[in-house]
């Protein structure tokens, strides 16, 4: 440690240990620190530490820094995974279809450098920091900062002292296999904490001639919690870990220890990480006599803050008038929306430290300070004194990083152009966008200054396997095991140009092979498309007593062009012309003339297809609309007579409100002259509940369904179903049946897996459709993907 003079003022490091979520308790003592005015000179932190002490680099304090933590969604930040409806539409169709993804580079299979890219964490930090993306150089942050990384390329520790911070930060909490490293130059950077998860060595090169350090760690187990081969591997890691970090405690002056017993570093629940907070406050006011000690020792005091003096008045007291001042580009109007605080409110102290911090997160302030002046008893002045990053133009945007895809291609995508006025909102919005085609692993983005009012866009990517293989695997009780092999390049030959290739096998068997262009999109909404198939489908058939009397292989087969018609990600129109060829392999009542009239036969037909797709989910909906409607008409032609006539919609709509979903679904079918190969093929648990698969064979059909969802566990969620056909009818050449006011009552539960949900359904209905008043029950279950 350094000699000092006692009354010298020192100049304080504080150095932040790495953990996962176990560094959240880091905050906790942040606030301790802020509440004793303890100043500080230098921060260093690595992985989670490096995450906290950045923010608090830029002038958050603990309990904003809090606030913006509590306010995180950090499970959905730690996944890549675009919201779905953010994503393209023809994105939208295979979300839900497959368990397993694997690229294809150079004929090998390949994976992703971490099982989490880490996009959506850049944007978040990207926003926490943005105020300070013009400055480079660490040292001029409101409080100087460094943070650990290692090159993966040569192992050596990386002190981040400038460039991006919340490229730095990112870079220093990339677990290993975890996270994807981190490009920085030539290095490929990954999480400190593997060499130096304590960096106090650091703080002290940086001219701390006082260290507070805090240590968070799990304490070590005793030889009756060691049971098994898990038990001894993170026993062993934690040695390793304590250890490393140890070596460093020789550098700090005042160590505050916080042991985590029964927390891991995978606590990212809300709850888990308030609880880990509290923690880190207790830890701190143990350490307070320590603390208390340093700060007479050196007379230690810090500019007083605003929140400081709230405690001088009335907590009851009324705010009866807001002053906004500094220069502002911005309406106070739109300012007051953001705020929250008004008029007539009582005053909030952390009500209002969250309003604050919110302005602060916006990236559009630089500063947000506020002031309390009593006016009379129980009233008060709040002024709010801002002071804004005055947007500048954009002077240019450059790609970087990028391989297969031309840099026009991609600026064309991300629609940003120069001579536009830098808006980080927008930057944000057009990079998910960017990134919701799949092309690539990470965006991230970097703004350098050029001169007054003008600066250039880095947009850096990181591209993703241009081929990818996906393997979906489904099991339910009416075809058995079904799985799905799908071949995809988002790019063959023509940037954009999609292929895609699809195999369903066991249980039944269909073969697609489609070609796109929907990059054409970008200058037009209309686009090309061709598409291949062929399938192998087992059909029953049933009588007017309610029993399987035929069954059959629709063993056709198809080839379609036509042009689409794109509008954003949620409307497409298709009109194509196709030539199918129906083979029907009969398997029961082969000699049934009127269920098989022909065996097989060319025809062609014209079809138009609306689609409208804005689901929230794809395995579990819980807002949004899918609507589809097909009009098909079939050129009179060989076998199978006159022209037919097919139409068809079906919408589904759902809306939440806690943890209870309605989903209301609805369809409206009419086919004319078409046999039984082409009729409504319904039953089951994705359309009518109360009937058997596929029992609901006819061709003219109208019915709705009414679901009641109950979430009342966080993976798991009961249903009551409500199914009504006013009317439907199956008609063919001789024959005719009708029926009215077909009704079906069901029940069930879904369980959420990785590989999907498990549905369990029952319910009660008619054993025959065109006889009713003898019920009976029936049992849907199916596991995995969607189909």
């Amino acid at each position: 440690c350094v000699l000092l003079k006692a009354e010298s003022k020192p100049r304080i490091g504080l150095v932040l240990s790495g953990g996962g979520a176990l560094g959240f308790a880091h905050i906790g003592i942040l606030e301790v620190l802020d509440s004793l005015g303890i100043p500080v000179d230098y921060v260093a932190g690595t992985s989670m530490g490096g995450i906290v002490g950045g923010l608090y680099s830029i002038g958050y304090s603990g309990k904003e820094i809090k606030k913006l933590v509590n306010s995180i969604d950090w499970v959905r930040i730690f996944e890549d995974r675009i919201p779905r409806e953010e994503l393209p539409y023809f994105s939208k169709k295979g979300q839900g279809r497959f368990q397993f993804e694997f690229g294809i580079e150079n004929l090998r299979l390949v994976t992703k450098g971490g099982l989490i890219s880490g996009q959506n964490i850049y944007l978040t930090l990207s926003r926490l920091t943005f105020p300070y993306e013009y400055i480079k150089d660490f040292d001029r942050l409101p409080i100087p900062f460094r943070c650990v990384a290692v090159d993966l390329i040569s192992g050596r520790a990386v002190v981040l002292r400038r460039g991006s911070l919340a490229k730095a930060i990112r870079a220093t909490m990339a677990v290993p296999t975890i996270f994807s490293p981190v490009i920085w130059g030539d290095s490929l950077l990954i999480d400190g904490g593997l060499v130096n998860n304590f960096p106090a060595d650091v703080v002290r090169e940086m001219g701390a001639e006082v260290v507070i350090g805090v240590f968070v760690f799990m304490p070590m187990k005793g030889k009756e919690d060691i049971k098994n081969t898990v038990d001894v591997f993170t026993q062993s890691y934690t040695i390793a870990r304590n250890y490393n970090m140890r070596r460093n405690f020789k550098y700090v002056d005042v160590l505050v220890e916080v042991p985590l017993e029964g927390y891991y570093p995978i606590d990212f629940e809300i709850n888990k990480i308030k609880e880990i907070i509290a923690l880190g406050e207790k830890a701190a006011y143990r350490a307070l006599p320590e603390l208390v000690s340093l700060k007479e020792k050196y007379r230690l005091t810090r500019d007083v803050s605003h929140s400081s003096h709230i405690a001088l008045y009335n907590r009851k007291a009324v705010i009866t008038k807001i002053t906004f001042t500094g220069r502002m580009s911005i309406s106070f109007e739109e300012i007051r929306n953001y705020f929250g605080v008004k008029v007539g409110d009582v005053l909030d102290v952390d009500r209002l430290e969250q309003s604050i911090a919110r302005l602060k997160a916006l990236g559009r302030f630089k500063r947000a300070m506020y002031k309390i002046r009593p006016i009379n008893e129980g009233e008060v002045e709040l002024v709010l004194n801002l002071t804004e990053i005055r947007p500048p133009e954009i002077a240019s945007v450059e790609i970087r990083g990028n391989k297969n895809f031309s840099a026009s291609f991609i600026k064309r995508l991300l629609g940003i152009r120069s001579g536009e006025k830098l808006d980080i909102d927008r930057i944000e919005k057009r990079i998910r966008y960017l990134y919701s085609f799949g092309y690539f692993e990470t965006i991230t983005y970097e703004l350098v200054p050029m001169y007054k009012d003008r600066v250039k866009l880095f947009v850096d990517v990181k591209e993703k396997y241009l081929s990818k293989i996906s393997i979906g695997v489904r099991y339910d009780n009416r075809y058995n095991l079904v799985g799905v092999l799908d071949y995809q390049n988002t790019s063959l030959v023509i940037p954009g140009l999609r292929v895609e290739a699809e195999l369903v096998g066991l249980g039944f068997s269909k073969f697609t092979f489609s070609v796109i262009y929907p990059s054409r999109s970008m200058g037009t909404p209309l686009y090309p498309a061709l598409r291949v198939w062929s399938q192998n489908i087992p059909v029953f058939v049933y009588n007017h007593h309610g029993v399987k009397s035929s069954s059959y292989f629709d063993r056709s087969a198809g080839v379609s062009g036509g042009i689409g018609f794109l509008v954003g990600n949620k409307f497409n129109a298709t009109f194509k012309f196709e030539r199918e060829f129906i083979r029907i392999k009969p398997d029961i009542g082969v000699g049934d003339s009127l269920i098989f009239p022909f065996k097989r036969a060319n025809k062609d037909r014209v079809s138009l297809v609306f689609e409208y797709d804005n689901l929230d989910d794809s395995f579990y909906p819980t807002k949004g609309m899918l609507f589809r409607s097909i009009l098909a008409g079939y050129f009179p032609k060989g076998e199978g007579g006159a022209g037919w006539t097919i139409f068809s919609s079906r919408l589904k709509f759902y809306r939440t409100w806690r943890e209870n979903t309605l989903m209301f679904l609805g369809f409206l079918g009419y086919a004319k002259d078409v046999p039984v190969y082409r009729h409504f093929h319904m039953g089951g648990s994705s359309d009518f509940l109360g009937v058997s698969y596929e029992q609901l064979t006819v061709n003219k059909l109208i019915f709705s369904r009414l679901d009641y969802n109950f979430a009342f566990l966080k993976y798991a969620r009961l249903f009551f179903s409500l199914n009504w056909a006013p009317y439907y009818a199956f008609e063919l050449p001789t024959v005719r049946n009708a029926g009215h006011n077909l009704i079906g009552f069901g029940m069930g539960l879904t369980v959420s897996t990785p590989l999907g949900p498990v549905r369990l359904s029952v319910a009660n209905g008619e054993k025959n459709i065109f006889r009713k008043g003898n019920r009976t029950f029936y049992f849907y279950f199916s596991t995995g993907i969607v189909l």
